[in-house]
């Protein structure tokens, strides 16, 4: 230090060399998955109704190979009764079937045959034009056949209205077996204790006529 060694002098560290990049190795784009042809759709996970959507799957697969029936679905007010029916409209649509629905009213005044009104309306706009065509005049003949249920005439009053409405049930049932022809066809009518009478009988009436196996 006393002779100033110029081996003492300060000095700047080296830079450390810096580590090398670790080589970027290029994936190529990870492509969507293609839907596989024909893949089966599952029912929405339905918290604690496992039985319930295992049937309503099961007369679903049923009526899309023509072998239509009966589903009922019963409960107390706000168990959920709506939100299976809902997920069967949805599932049902995604198979390609055409959804009808008909909604009971509520109350002693609700128009007669009023959930079926719904179901025909529901054939004209749930179905294509070219679709609806072929329907059309079998509708017509059903509106008419409505119109005149219980209009006097030379036959007894009884005998007449007894007539009248099993020709009216036979053109309602031509209407929803015609549509279904064209495209399978899921019919929901809800709230059921809440239709009139002559509705429910419509409905026994069809209830035997819904296998279109052999149509």
């Amino acid at each position: 230090m006393l002779h100033q060694a110029v081996s003492l002098d300060w000095q700047a560290p080296d830079e450390p060399t810096p580590a090398a990049a670790p080589p970027v190795v290029s994936s190529p784009p990870v492509e969507p998955a293609e839907e596989t042809a024909g893949a089966e759709l599952s029912f929405r996970p339905l918290i604690g109704r496992d039985m319930q959507v295992e049937k309503l799957d099961a007369a679903l697969r049923r009526a899309m190979a023509g072998r239509g029936g009966l589903v009922l679905i019963s409960g107390e007010a706000g168990i959920g009764k709506t939100r299976l029916a809902e997920e069967l409209d949805r599932q049902a649509v995604q198979r390609g079937a055409a959804v009808l629905w008909g909604r009971c009213h509520e109350g002693e005044n609700a128009p007669a045959f009023w959930p079926w009104v719904q179901v025909l309306r529901a054939v004209g706009t749930t179905l294509s034009p070219a679709e609806v065509e072929p329907l059309v005049a079998r509708r017509g003949r059903c509106s008419r056949r409505w119109s005149r249920v219980g209009v006097p005439g030379a036959v007894h009053p009884a005998r007449r209205s007894e007539q009248g409405r099993a020709q009216l049930f036979q053109a309602v049932v031509n209407v929803v077996r015609g549509a279904a022809v064209l495209r399978p066809a899921v019919l929901i009518l809800e709230d059921l204790h809440w239709a009139d009478v002559p509705s429910l009988q419509l409905v026994d009436f069809l209830a035997p006529q819904l296998d279109m196996s052999g149509f």
